[in-house]
């Protein structure tokens, strides 16, 4: 019986083993499942985030080809700003031209004008003294024809008592 009671006890042993076992193989088996779900989980989380990471990854090349296509059109705004700038200069230049170049015209048509009035007044003062010589050439002339009528009356006189005498004689 001492055998019996071995066996017995070895047969209790091993069935609390076995129990043992059964219970640990049960929270294994448990563990397993919640670790596979947990698995599961991170998995599609992982997938979730890859996703993302796609996602993020185009949309920095978005990013990245707008801030491209902004620097392009930066540096054509900026390289037009400049053109205007040296046209705005170089029209401000002219600007500054024509205004001198109209000052100094200004200038000269003043002093053309005052030329123009100083001429057109010796001009009256001229016309005046023609006008004064002529009237006094007139004068002078009909005075000379008078004094030359005389002076060929007189030699004609003259000439008739020379005559005369000279006859007589």
């Amino acid at each position: 019986m001492e055998e019996k009671a071995v066996l017995t006890d070895q047969l209790q042993a091993e069935a609390e083993l076995f129990a043992e076992a059964e219970e640990m193989r049960a929270r294994l088996v448990s563990r397993k499942q919640e670790l596979e779900e947990i698995l599961g989980e991170l998995e599609g989380r992982l997938e979730e985030e890859e996703e993302r990471g796609v996602q993020m990854t185009n949309e920095k090349k978005k990013m990245q080809q707008h801030v491209t296509d902004l620097e392009e059109q930066l540096e054509e705004e900026e390289s037009a700003r400049q053109r205007l700038q040296l046209e705005k200069v170089t029209l401000e230049t002219k600007v500054k031209s024509l205004e001198t170049e109209m000052l100094s015209t200004g200038e000269q048509r003043d002093r053309l004008s005052k030329e123009k009035k100083q001429l057109e007044e010796r001009l009256n003062e001229v016309t005046d003294s023609l006008t004064e010589e002529e009237e006094k050439t007139k004068s002078l002339n009909k005075l000379k024809n008078k004094q030359e009528a005389v002076i060929a009356d007189l030699e004609g006189k003259a000439c008739s008592k020379l005559m005369a005498l000279v006859m007589h004689t």
